[in-house]
């Protein structure tokens, strides 16, 4: 175990007995009914933290003990715990539990504590300053609801959320997370276009989004990932974007 793990674990009486998958920003360990995550980088530490919190019980899992100093939290753990990946759920009923969990935080976190998108991104571009200007709203944001971060439960709630990054902003930002998912297996434009055209004419027409918006997000989270961007992707959402 990490030493912070080691401390709060002791601190807090829990009594681990596997480590789990953290991701690239945190230690993860859990006996049979809880989990201690130990963030060590990134904003999983600072507004993810926070965000966890807020969302206790409601979209992500019950929190019993948290440290502000380290961002570490023990919350329940979410069984059988499979991904929306792992599911074996079609991609129209993936896209309608993503679209159920985006609707349901609405209005239930205050957004003034959380970061912003102009904030977030390091990118410096022309696209993005017209997102931002001509945002209507700011709500609250998880920030990363995608495929990998939407568990399913035997609990109250059927799915729930993990591993939240803690924004805010424009509405259309929340489906681009699950919009850049699952898409390896389409490696070229082509092949990738409609489906990236389908998820967008979903999320609209489910949750009101502009699609135009979403399509211009998901350009902008592309290119500000830098190396681990999707070249494919990218020339995608071009494509879209450019047809305004």
């Amino acid at each position: 175990m990490s030493e912070t793990a080691q401390l709060l674990a002791e601190h807090w009486g829990f009594e681990p007995t596997e480590e789990l998958p953290g991701g690239w920003c945190s230690h993860v360990y859990a006996d049979s009914t809880k989990v201690l995550k130990c963030p060590w980088r990134g904003e999983e530490q600072t507004s993810g933290y926070r965000a966890a919190i807020a969302m206790a019980g409601w979209g992500g899992p019950e929190v019993f003990e948290s440290d502000e100093a380290t961002g570490s939290i023990l919350m329940s753990r979410v069984l059988p715990g499979r991904t929306l990946a792992q599911a074996g759920v079609l991609e129209e009923e993936a896209r309608e539990i993503a679209a159920s969990l985006i609707q349901g935080q609405a209005g239930r976190v205050d957004p003034s504590g959380f970061p912003t998108l102009r904030e977030y991104f390091r990118l410096q571009h022309s696209l993005l300053d017209h997102l931002l200007e001509t945002s209507e709203s700011r709500v609250f944001l998880h920030g990363d609801l995608h495929h990998y971060n939407i568990l399913q439960s035997d609990g109250p709630m059927p799915w729930v959320l993990i591993d939240p990054k803690g924004l805010s902003g424009d509405p259309a930002y929340e489906p681009i997370a699950f919009l850049r998912n699952l898409t390896e297996r389409f490696p070229t434009v082509p092949e990738l276009l409609p489906l990236i055209n389908d998820r967008l004419d979903f999320f609209s027409g489910r949750l009101g989004f502009d699609r135009w918006r979403m399509a211009a997000w998901g350009l902008i989270d592309q290119l500000d990932s830098g190396e681990d961007r999707s070249l494919t992707l990218v020339e995608v959402y071009e494509e879209i974007v450019a047809m305004k």
